[in-house]
């Protein structure tokens, strides 16, 4: 049952966990620079209300929809019975998601979109079979939106012959993607931001220079490469600071940031290398607080939103050369690609910009041109919209 008025409600499937990354960052985003005389937006999480963003989305003008249901296998509060449980409880939990979980999330999903007369299902994070089976069981169109490297298998591979259009976040996740959908139509709109008019008027002028890493805290991020890169640096430049910016999410994530602290500890890097946390200011921080943002994914990295961040603030950039990251930077010219996990060409990378004042001030003035000219928000809108106008139309 569509909507005959004349905005066209579009509910954007989010399967979040109370987790933030460049994902659910892209969606807040797309949602909030859409044409609200066009379009009316409905988002739905799969947990409570304890993701820390979901007031932005509410800020934004969003009717927020939950399917959260309640679990079943709580852990233990004792430390001793913690791990032995998790591993017991991970068969029955993953039957417990496809079995009971995803069909109730998905009847309420079907609920929702008669209920508030959707035209339109975006699933924000690649394929979420019971969002597909909502839809079509309600006989309104899908959309996926891949944003990561997951590969479709089973039910979901089975499920894209029925997805109308699926949106890549670059060219490298079209590639992925390309393998295992069998969507007959996938366009490749890049994630964006919101330029602003000019960079930081100045890279900062007092105090250590500090480099910064900014995601989640899993292991295919690579934070582990920048420490290890880390001792190299401070024999060229002692009082360098680095910074890692974001938190762990999950009992494996969480083991990740245990052995990063392992590791600062063991090459006695306590006083040089902070973990920051979950940050909604990092905006801020990108213009007054960093010098130099590393990326340091050892896999493909699917797009990397922190690295047209950090461009559009005028701050320096290396990344891993792998995944989408070619596709954004212009190797020496507006930032630096350095060989997946190798720790001493990033540390060399790292020592390069830092020592050169020159340097980074044309990386500095290419990253923020690159961004102007290709990732500007305004140019993911009229991508999306395209793809809705074609979907709606047909």
């Amino acid at each position: 049952m569509q909507n005959d008025g004349e905005r066209k409600r579009i509910l954007f499937v989010e399967r979040d966990f109370g987790n933030v990354g460049g994902s659910l960052r892209s969606l807040h985003r797309l949602v909030t620079s859409l044409d609200r005389d066009r379009y009316e937006s409905y988002v739905t999480f799969a947990s409570d209300r304890s993701n820390p963003i979901l007031p932005d989305f509410e800020a934004a003008g969003c009717t927020i929809v939950f399917t959260s249901v309640r679990d079943l296998f709580r852990s233990p509060s004792s430390d001793r019975w913690r791990a032995a449980w998790q591993r017991l409880a991970r068969i029955p939990r993953a039957l417990k998601y496809r079995l009971i979980d995803d069909p109730r999330r998905g009847l309420e999903l079907y609920r929702a979109i008669r209920r508030h007369s959707i035209d339109l299902v975006h699933i924000n994070p690649g394929l979420v079979p019971y969002a597909v089976v909502a839809g079509l069981l309600a006989g309104v169109p899908v959309i996926c939106h891949h944003r990561s490297r997951a590969r479709l298998r089973g039910l979901g591979r089975f499920l894209s012959r029925f997805v109308a259009a699926s949106i890549c976040n670059s060219d490298f996740t079209r590639r992925v993607m390309e393998q295992t959908s069998l969507c007959r139509r996938m366009i490749v709109v890049h994630n964006g931001i919101a330029v602003p008019a000019a960079p930081s008027a100045n890279p900062r002028s007092s105090g250590p220079r500090t480099v910064a890493c900014v995601g989640r805290l899993v292991d295919w991020k690579g934070q582990h490469v920048l420490i290890r890169a880390a001792p190299g640096v401070l024999t060229e430049l002692p009082e360098t600071r680095f910074v890692l910016v974001g938190s762990s999410v999950g009992d494996e994530s969480t083991s990740y940031e245990e052995s990063l602290r392992s590791l600062v500890a063991e090459l006695g890097l306590e006083d040089s290398v902070d973990f920051a946390g979950f940050t909604k200011d990092i905006d801020r921080m990108y213009r007054e607080d960093f010098d130099l943002v590393v990326h340091a994914s050892i896999e493909g990295e699917p797009f990397g939103l922190v690295l047209i961040e950090a461009m559009a603030a005028g701050v320096p950039i290396i990344a891993s050369d792998c995944g989408a990251c070619p596709e954004i930077i212009e190797n020496g010219r507006s930032g630096l690609l350095v060989e997946p996990g190798n720790s001493d060409a990033l540390a060399a990378a790292i020592v390069e910009v830092l020592s050169d004042a020159e340097r980074a001030a044309m990386l500095r003035r290419e990253g923020f041109e690159r961004v102007r000219a290709n990732f500007d928000m305004s140019q993911v809108v009229r991508g999306v919209e395209a793809v809705y106008d074609e979907v709606l139309g047909s």
